[in-house]
């Protein structure tokens, strides 16, 4: 799920029987899923609040 609230989100991973896999819904989750488009900073106009950007990956492509 992708923007949950974490509250939500929460009672959604306790209950499940499944393990839950958040994209930005915050650490109430089995697992993150970082989309790696934004942790290279590919599309730097558009990087959601929640991604972490690790890299000019973007910058650099169109530069060469």
């Amino acid at each position: 799920m992708e923007l949950v609230s974490d509250r939500i989100y929460g009672l959604i991973t306790k209950r499940s029987e499944v393990p839950t896999v958040s994209l930005g819904s915050g650490p109430n989750t089995y697992d993150q899923l970082p989309i790696f488009h934004d942790m290279l900073g590919l599309y730097p106009r558009s990087i959601p609040k929640m991604a972490k950007t690790h890299g000019e990956a973007g910058k650099v492509i169109s530069e060469e």
